[in-house]
């Protein structure tokens, strides 16, 4: 057989055997979730609903990826209204759609944009994360119906951080599980440059390390390394931002956004409100109050993994326990999906499709309806 004959074949069955039972089951039910939602989309708003999916946080990423951090067109000198706007987004996801632009813009007859780009990668990463939650549930598919058909779970086909930053997490979770520390803190290295709830990630790296492997300096030194980028560019940004106050200055400055113990999230609840997002925000915000407890018996009798439970609970304690924007709660809270993963192990697989029915409604009204940025 000629050699290029061999290779060829050689080649064929190495991307065959990628393509495995999981990485198939995962990509046909991100697909298919995928369809839905953007199918109810279109159909409460066509006009709009392609550029929905670039829309408010995208518009800061796909900015940042064309012209960087510091001017409206990458030219000029930088200007304070920009940087101390577009700085609030971490790099790692803007960066990855500057690369594969340029790596993909050459070829012939392919349009391609840098939001295109965008929901690409989002789509890689939301695959990614569904195979994730396919592997901390022993291969259960309604462990993946659960991510994918949460509200908001449109924003993992969006110009949002949310798929990357679940892929790291979630990945980053199932080899802590392991104890393969390694990957693990590698992971949690990245989404300290996706995004800022990667500390949640951290202290599930931190707590692990200090129970299976507190005696080991290697593991210690590969916990504060997995800290090192997130903190770098909390300086980098604090230091070009220093007349807002920093990072956090900033934050609070351009949304609302400070830690304050949960005060303004009681005072959302405690509000009448007769706008069916807000009310949507309202129900998604008790519904995680009322998840915490639960989760909590859960883990104690053995249902749920501790890194799992603690992830959860970080994730919603940072939500929850700060100011902000209270439409966008039901996106952050995304990720804390986690805490239920022992019923979705329990439920019919009926259920859970209704559940991505629900969500898929959810999400195409806060996106294609609702008056607010999400």
């Amino acid at each position: 057989m000629p050699t290029a004959q061999r290779y060829g074949r050689t080649l064929t069955h190495r991307v065959a055997r990628a393509f495995t039972p999981e990485l198939r089951l995962a990509t046909w039910l991100f697909l298919a979730t995928a369809i839905v939602r953007f199918g109810l989309l279109l159909a409460m708003n066509p006009s709009h609903a392609v550029d929905y999916l670039a829309k408010w946080d995208g518009e800061q990423y796909v900015a940042i990826a064309r012209f960087g951090y510091f001017s409206a067109d990458g030219s000029g000198a930088a200007d304070p209204e920009i940087y101390q706007q577009r700085l609030a987004f971490f790099p790692a996801y803007p960066l990855a759609i500057r690369l594969v632009f340029a790596a993909l813009h050459w070829i012939p007859l392919l349009p391609i944009s840098y939001a295109g780009v965008g929901v690409l990668i989002s789509c890689i990463a939301g695959v990614a994360a569904t195979m994730a939650m396919l592997r901390l549930s022993g291969q259960q598919p309604n462990a993946a119906l659960l991510l994918l058909g949460a509200p908001m779970a449109i924003t993992l086909t969006m110009v949002y951080t949310e798929s990357l930053f679940l892929a790291c997490a979630l990945w980053a979770l199932v080899y802590l599980i392991q104890r393969r520390l390694l990957p693990a803190a590698l992971l949690v290295a990245l989404a300290g440059l996706v995004r800022l709830t990667a500390v949640d990630l951290w202290l599930v790296l931190a707590a692990s390390v200090a129970v299976y492997h507190r005696r080991s300096l290697k593991a210690w030194v590969l916990c504060a390394l997995a800290a090192v980028p997130a903190v770098g560019y909390l300086l980098w940004a604090s230091w070009h931002t220093r007349e807002v106050g920093g990072y956090f200055g900033m934050q609070e400055q351009g949304w609302d956004s400070g830690f304050d113990f949960g005060r303004a999230t009681l005072t959302w609840l405690g509000t009448w409100h007769s706008n069916p997002g807000y009310i949507i925000s309202s129900a998604i915000i008790l519904a995680a109050l009322l998840t915490l407890p639960v989760a909590t018996w859960w883990a104690r009798a053995g249902f749920l993994d501790w890194h799992l439970w603690l992830f959860g609970l970080a994730i919603s304690a940072n939500v929850l326990l700060s100011n902000g924007i209270m439409h966008s709660r039901p996106r952050l809270l995304l990720p804390a999906v986690v805490l239920l993963l022992p019923l979705a192990r329990r439920l019919p697989t009926w259920v859970m499709v209704l559940w991505c029915l629900l969500g898929a409604m959810i999400s195409a009204y806060m996106v294609g309806i609702f008056q607010w940025a999400i």
